[in-house]
């Protein structure tokens, strides 16, 4: 009887380390808003910009606007995906994209369903040559307004950038260039881009 239960014991540790190697997690799962997926970028030197890790809180987004976080990649690189997670138990329609430095769109998602957690926004494969880019994030929800994951990265700058979006459109969310900027926040956006480099 202890030799099965300590069989039993076994497994659900193996299972519990394979959760945390694949970020293959159950979304009920209490430590999982401190996971974070592996990689999806299959090359050698593997790696992301953006955020994925620091004190989670909760920031209520209104579909009318874009959210923006800028980062700087030193290498140029390929990205096909990027990752963002959403807060509370709900879900919502989500979009990302990245502009370059001047605020021009370079690629984008679908609009696609989102639960809580992480969730991996697919894009069409793009190459990006060293620089700064922003990570931009959009959401359709039933309720007015959703709830992303966001970080305090407690350094007083303005990290976030909050763009007037006037005119929805579900099919392409995300305007040709950058609209009005009307905030700015101290916060990061959970979302980053897995990359490879070239």
């Amino acid at each position: 009887m202890k030799k099965n239960i300590l069989i039993f014991v076994a497994a659900l540790s193996v299972a519990g380390f394979l959760q945390l190697a694949t970020g293959c997690i159950d979304r009920k799962n209490p430590f999982e808003p401190f996971l974070v997926p592996t990689p999806s970028g299959a090359c050698s030197g593997a790696g992301s910009f953006g955020t994925k890790y620091g004190e989670l809180q909760e920031f209520t987004m209104n579909p009318l606007n874009m959210y923006v976080c800028k980062y700087a990649i030193t290498i140029s690189v390929t990205v096909s995906s990027i990752t963002l997670k959403l807060g509370n138990q709900m879900e919502c329609d989500a979009a990302a994209a990245i502009y370059d430095s001047s605020g021009n769109l370079i690629v984008r998602s679908e609009m696609i369903r989102i639960k809580q957690g992480w969730n991996r926004l697919q894009i069409a494969e793009t190459t990006l040559p060293a620089g700064t880019y922003g990570l931009a994030v959009q959401t359709y929800g039933s309720d007015s307004n959703v709830p992303m994951y966001t970080v305090d990265k407690k350094d007083g700058n303005d990290d976030m950038y909050v763009y007037s979006q006037p005119v929805w459109n579900r099919e392409a969310p995300f305007p040709a260039t950058l609209g009005t900027l009307v905030d700015t926040k101290h916060i990061f956006l959970l979302a980053y881009a897995d990359y490879c480099p070239i």
